[in-house]
């Protein structure tokens, strides 16, 4: 009697497979996915050299008369955490949306902070302008893994623009913490890949503009210990001075000055970025109260 032998085919379980792998991270991704992986390309080409965007390309993308107008009208939000908080309501129009430790991640808490003031109709139709200051708390998980913030990021600004359609949205770099610590370096240096992402992604899409407060509290490559608090073992809450020169910042997205010799860039123009303005606070703007003591764990 002949015994017939039966050969099992071998094959791969579609999990392991390398094209599906890659398919299902770049579905997790969603819109911004291209942008993602090319940030991606440009931190692991660029590991040992500084990268900066061309400051007159910058410029012409900060004075787009179609994007902005002379003076800021409407509603205005601003959504972030602890910081934001110092920086406070600084102008009647804007309502502050932050929340101490509030993420990119979960960034349907400060959305919802916002529609709870009875100013955000219930489809946020008049909101004119949005900032976003988040990203300090997220790298607090993520300190290795820029990729991972870029995500949360680009998600989060996705539900942005859902929530307020009309909106212009103002999308703020990841400040320095102060200190020298391994962990203080490494959670810095994250910072700055996913500071370039934001900045090049806020250059592709006219909605969007990238507040460099992060440059501000740098000088000659050091942070500027005045406007961090003394007592704060995680170097990340800012003083009152701080948070007098974000506003600097803030208002030069809320109010762009439009003229035809500002849209014309001049030759120094193309040497500088908008970091570099002069932000010493008028004191009318000056605080009375000295703000808290920041947590002494890592989180704003």
């Amino acid at each position: 009697m002949r015994i017939k032998t039966i050969t099992k085919k071998s094959g791969h379980v579609r999990n392991d497979c390398a094209d599906f792998k890659h398919h299902t991270m770049i579905k997790s991704y969603g819109n911004y996915a291209s942008e993602i992986l090319e940030g991606r390309e440009a931190q692991e080409n660029d590991k040992n050299e500084s990268q900066s965007i061309d400051p007159l390309v910058a410029t012409n993308h900060l004075q787009t008369p179609n994007t902005y107008h002379t003076k800021s009208k409407g509603t205005n939000v601003m959504l972030g955490a602890s910081n934001c908080l110092r920086v406070g309501k600084f102008e009647d129009n804007l309502i502050n949306a932050s929340i101490n430790g509030a993420t990119l991640e979960k960034i349907d808490q400060c959305l919802g902070a916002a529609f709870e003031n009875h100013r955000v109709k219930s489809n946020g139709s008049n909101v004119g302008k949005v900032i976003i200051s988040l990203g300090t708390n997220d790298l607090s998980k993520n300190k290795h893994d820029s990729d991972q913030v870029n995500v949360y990021a680009t998600q989060a600004i996705v539900k942005v623009k859902q929530a307020f359609p009309n909106a212009d949205i103002g999308v703020c770099g990841i400040i320095p913490r102060k200190g020298n610590s391994n962990h203080i370096h490494t959670v810095n240096e994250t910072a700055t890949h996913v500071n370039k992402f934001l900045e090049k992604l806020c250059l592709k899409d006219e909605v969007l503009t990238y507040i460099d407060v992060d440059n501000i509290f740098k000088k000659n490559g050091n942070v500027v210990k005045a406007f961090y608090e003394k007592t704060d073992a995680s170097g990340v809450h800012i003083t009152i001075e701080g948070a007098q020169t974000i506003r600097v910042k803030l208002r030069e997205f809320l109010h762009p000055k439009m003229s035809p010799i500002q849209n014309t860039p001049r030759p120094c123009d193309t040497k500088r970025k908008l970091s570099d303005i002069s932000l010493t606070p008028m004191s009318a703007e000056k605080d009375s109260k000295q703000s808290k003591p920041g947590s002494p764990d890592d989180y704003e």
